[in-house]
């Protein structure tokens, strides 16, 4: 396990930005790990890019503690490459990153997935959160699945089903299903 100052070293830096992209804006390892320096608009604090599984163009909110961690990774840690993706491999020779080890960078810093309750690890499980905070934020369902640009409006309702408030307010009262002490053993 990788204690938490690693994310002051360089590849630290490179895993740090991955993580808030997925955490904070809910993008996919696929679009992630593509993402370009052109996609990003520093003047209006904005990321543009054209989603690889869905082919829907998105434009999401450059948040700042987002783009504080891209900024760093790529004026003080990103190696020298001619490649046009932002993220590269930790190691020579340094071309893009693929999807697959963005998956893994998570498991790295986040103990919580080391768990075998936890079904979904790697980024995906970040993307439901940023899911989950913005429908906890009462961000309507269709908003959530239009900035996780997912084809079905009605894609994010799944993220309803992790807001524990909510689903209170949809529990059913028990009346008249009363049971016994010895039928609860």
């Amino acid at each position: 396990m990788y204690p938490i100052d690693k994310l002051s070293t360089p590849l630290g830096k490179r895993d740090q930005a991955i993580i808030l992209l997925a955490l904070r804006l809910g993008v996919r390892r696929s679009d992630i790990v593509g993402l370009k320096f052109k996609n990003i608009d520093w003047q209006n604090d904005s990321i543009t890019f054209i989603q690889q599984k869905t082919k829907i163009p998105v434009t999401l909110p450059l948040l700042t503690d987002v783009g504080n961690a891209l900024m760093d990774y790529i004026l003080n840690s990103r190696m020298n490459s001619e490649a046009d993706e932002i993220f590269l491999r930790g190691h020579a020779p340094y071309k893009a990153m693929q999807p697959a080890s963005a998956s893994k960078v998570p498991l790295k810093y986040l103990s919580e997935f080391d768990s075998d309750d936890c079904p979904e690890k790697g980024l995906h499980i970040l993307r439901r959160t940023a899911a989950t905070k913005l429908f906890e934020n009462n961000v309507s369902s269709s908003i959530i699945s239009a900035s996780l640009g997912h084809l079905n409006p009605n894609s994010a309702d799944v993220y309803i089903s992790t807001d524990s408030k909510k689903m209170r307010k949809c529990a059913l009262r028990l009346y008249g299903i009363e049971c016994s002490r010895e039928e609860l053993q």
